[in-house]
């Protein structure tokens, strides 16, 4: 939407009895102007000053807390009027924001719905706005059902979290499930697993600021409803919400009383997930300090089998080559009791012919297999992966 819309407009809400005038805009942001409206400049003027929006009202939504507010002020004509602004966060940075000005003269509530979600769906709530009764006799409702909205998301996303949740628990071996097998931790990614865990806390955590901020909202929906539907104290607005009977009136009471109880229920479980998470991450790390004394202890013995390998080695080299000269010496292929001929007898020669090649052929053997050894990776290293 570009242009300005008249519907707070007094003239046109003059003969009106009753009924919800709603303009909705969906933003966007951008990295360097930030908070992009959809409509211009002059077009959300004009819409401020027929709403009466305050003047905290872009300052409320360019925020990442929720809000709940209600002001007094008087229309273009004078007439008196309540307004509400209400801010209603999604996942991050997600949100709703929507100001209702009512005017009890007349009984009309005027609206303004911005959102940054694909979540809602605009010709779903303009249908059932229609069809239902309380949104042309009870200003709050659109707010309830915004509300309805949010809680019915959170409540979806912890649904997705704990399927993964309970996945990781199993693959983590940390249940008692007869007819589940259990993981085992050893095959385990510890650093994978602990940065999911640590996900799903923070996630969980958000959810529960979310459904307190919402707690809290609902609470405001409850008090300005009774304070407008029963106000009558000299000074203040007279206005009669339950302009369609008491019937109507029960029917929004019971609507902010079913959203509050659901509300405080996907509150709960989204507070028992995010404590077995964590008592999930002090296992995972307790497993993984394990892991580390195991790690730590193979290492010392890994050095003191290496010293060992030393002193072999070294030992090897002072000894090794009076070894194999005297091994050779020792051979029949020698005649020491020569006298004025060689040393050597004739089968020094095949000893010499058989053992050069065969020397060069370990050789060339062993180079062949490093060269392979390289270039196809590390086998003890597979072999770490497999275990």
């Amino acid at each position: 939407m570009n242009q300005p819309s008249p519907i707070g407009s007094e003239s046109l809400l003059k003969g009106s009895k009753g009924g919800l005038r709603l303009l909705y805009g969906k933003c966007s942001w951008n990295s360097k102007s930030g908070l992009v409206l959809p409509m211009t400049e002059t077009a959300f003027k004009s819409i401020e000053e027929s709403l009466g929006l305050p003047e905290s009202f872009l300052k409320i939504m360019k925020g990442k807390g929720s809000r709940a507010m209600k002001y007094t002020s008087k229309g273009l004509n004078g007439n008196p009027r309540v307004c509400f602004v209400f801010k209603f966060g999604l996942f991050q940075p997600a949100y709703y924001q929507l100001a209702l000005s009512y005017y009890p003269k007349t009984s009309v509530t005027t609206g303004l719905l911005l959102s940054k979600t694909p979540e809602l769906k605009i010709p779903e709530l303009v249908e059932h706005l229609k069809i239902a009764p309380l949104a042309s006799s009870q200003p709050l409702y659109l707010a309830a059902l915004i509300a309805e909205v949010v809680v019915d998301s959170s409540n979806d996303r912890i649904s997705l979290f704990v399927l993964s949740l309970k996945k990781l628990e199993e693959a983590m071996g940390q249940h008692e499930y007869s007819n589940i097998p259990l993981g085992d931790p050893l095959k385990l990614d510890l650093m994978k697993a602990t940065r999911r865990l640590n996900f799903f806390v923070r996630n969980f955590n958000i959810e529960i600021t979310r459904l307190g901020s919402m707690l809290l909202a609902l609470e405001q929906i409850q008090q300005h409803r009774a304070y407008i539907g029963s106000s009558r104290e000299p000074g203040k607005v007279e206005i009669d919400f339950d302009t369609l009977g008491e019937d109507v009136g029960e029917q929004m009471d019971e609507k902010i009383a079913y959203l509050k109880n659901a509300c405080q229920n996907t509150l709960l479980r989204a507070e028992f997930q995010h404590k077995l998470a964590q008592s999930l991450i002090q296992v995972n790390a307790k497993s993984t300090i394990a892991l580390g004394k195991d790690a730590s202890t193979i290492a010392v013995d890994t050095k003191k089998d290496g010293a060992s390998m030393k002193t072999i080695a070294l030992m090897g080299m002072v000894f090794l080559p009076s070894t194999a000269l005297a091994a050779v010496f020792a051979m029949p292929v020698f005649d020491w009791n020569a006298r004025g001929a060689s040393i050597f007898k004739p089968g020094f020669g095949y000893y010499i012919a058989v053992a050069i090649p065969l020397t060069c052929v370990v050789l060339l053997i062993w180079g062949l297999g490093m060269r392979r050894w390289q270039k196809d990776g590390t086998p003890h290293e597979s072999e770490l992966n497999e275990l």
